[in-house]
């Protein structure tokens, strides 16, 4: 169902509006999450226009409501420590390259409409042989 939701989210602008939506995909381990501080970005960075976020929450293998999430503006915040109950987004102190990445593809494509689906999950190991309780 939450499928259905960020299909037709991402489809039906598209009948009423002549501008285009170019979605990216951000997607990987504790590097994506971003550990940048906030308070150390430069004040070009802390907003882009017409750039939005879906991040959904990360859970451990295994474990429902994986993914779940909300579309909202891009601002600072979505780094390690963001949390969502699918309902509100809860944005930390932290960032990720969603940021710098965002304000590049503006650069490049100044009259679209820009969307990021982010998925990063910390404390994952690239090895699925990995010994611990974490890992793929």
């Amino acid at each position: 169902m939450k499928n259905l939701k960020i299909l037709l989210f991402l489809l039906i602008p598209t009948f009423f509006y002549t501008q285009k939506i170019r979605v990216f995909v951000l997607a990987g381990q504790s590097n994506m999450n971003g550990f940048g501080y906030n308070k150390d970005l430069p004040n070009d960075l802390k907003t882009v226009k017409d750039v939005y976020i879906f991040q959904g929450n990360s859970v451990p293998d295994g474990e429902k409501n994986g993914g779940t999430g909300k579309w909202d503006v891009l601002k600072a915040g979505n780094g390690t420590g963001f949390k969502t109950d699918g309902k509100t987004n809860t944005l930390s102190d932290r960032f990720g390259l969603e940021i710098t990445f965002a304000k590049r593809m503006k650069e490049l494509f100044p009259n679209d409409k820009i969307a990021l689906i982010k998925y990063a999950r910390e404390g994952t190991s690239i090895d699925s042989l990995a010994t611990g309780s974490f890992g793929c």
